[in-house]
Formats: C-alpha cells, structure tokens, sequence
C-alpha cells in the first residue's frame, strides 16, 4: 500500500515529493536528523479550531464520569464488564 500511496504521490508532485521522500523515514522518526527553527508562525484561527478539538474529548471527561457515578448507583444498567 505504502509504495502504491507513493507512486501516485510522486505522479502528482513530482520532484517536490521526490524530495520529501528522501529526507522522511518510512516508518518512525530520525532522531538524530532533528532541526530545530529560530521561530515558529501560527495562525490564532487553526490554533483556536486545535483547541476547540481538544476541548471536546476533555469535555467527555466529566460524561464519563457522570456514567460511572449512574452505574454505581444502579441508575444505568452495565452492558459489559472487561476482565
């Protein structure tokens, strides 16, 4: 699948791809080929659309718990129990 994905990555981008694959792993990271920027520019709107992301599995924090407390009080039936 990996070498299909990349032939038609490489139809698609050419030489810009070629290039990105020479210096990216397959699989994992080269630790010792890390590059570390003087600066870094965001933009405040995906910022904000990454946290509004995080923001709705934190969010399933306080549901969960809300279940669990219905459980143990024998409000909401249990379905299943993992060993």
């Amino acid at each position: 699948m990996i070498r299909r994905e990349e032939a038609a990555l490489a139809v698609r981008h050419g030489a810009a791809f070629a290039a990105y694959a020479a210096r990216t792993p397959r699989f994992g990271p080269r630790l010792w080929a890390w590059r570390d920027l003087d600066s870094v520019e965001a933009s405040p709107r995906l910022f904000l659309r990454t946290v509004g992301d995080g923001l709705f599995f934190l969010a399933a924090v306080p549901l969960f718990e809300a279940l669990e407390w219905a459980q143990l009080a024998g409000h909401w039936p249990v379905l299943a129990r993992l060993p």
